[in-house]
């Protein structure tokens, strides 16, 4: 099933994913192995986590895996990530004009984030970039 998007999964598919992902997360934190995917096991249950709140929420993201997107040319020093690394506490900045692939597409709080390939880590507000020109099909 990893292969399928969330976002396209039958109810009872993303019932199964997000259990399983939340028995991965559960194992994985809970003290009785070592697991050093813990801190992924655990993203990926938030993951399933916002696809099924947005499911509920009656609401679509606005893109699919696979586009490209740069910050908004009006963000004069680009994109800075919601979230930030738990070793240096700093956030991530993408610089104007630098093209990034989305990785996936979350509902946290209501409200549309990014992750993007070699950003795995970081969020980023949806409302922050602009799809470039060419990429116009991959809109969900």
């Amino acid at each position: 099933m990893a292969n399928k998007w969330a976002y396209d999964m039958t109810d009872q598919e993303l019932v199964d994913e997000f259990m399983n992902a939340t028995a991965r997360a559960g194992a994985s934190n809970s003290g009785l192995v070592i697991d050093f995917s813990a801190g992924s096991d655990r993203a990926e249950a938030h993951y399933f986590k916002g696809v099924v709140l947005a499911r509920l929420a009656g609401v679509k993201p606005p893109l699919k895996p696979g586009c490209k997107m740069a910050p908004l040319s009006s963000l004069t020093r680009g994109a800075v990530s919601v979230n930030y690394d738990r070793d240096s506490f700093a956030h991530l900045g993408i610089n104007p004009g630098e093209v990034c692939k989305v990785r996936r597409i979350l509902y946290v709080e209501g409200k549309w984030q990014l992750s993007f390939e070699g950003r795995d880590k970081y969020r980023f507000k949806v409302e922050d970039f602009e799809l470039n020109p060419e990429e116009t099909s991959k809109v969900a």
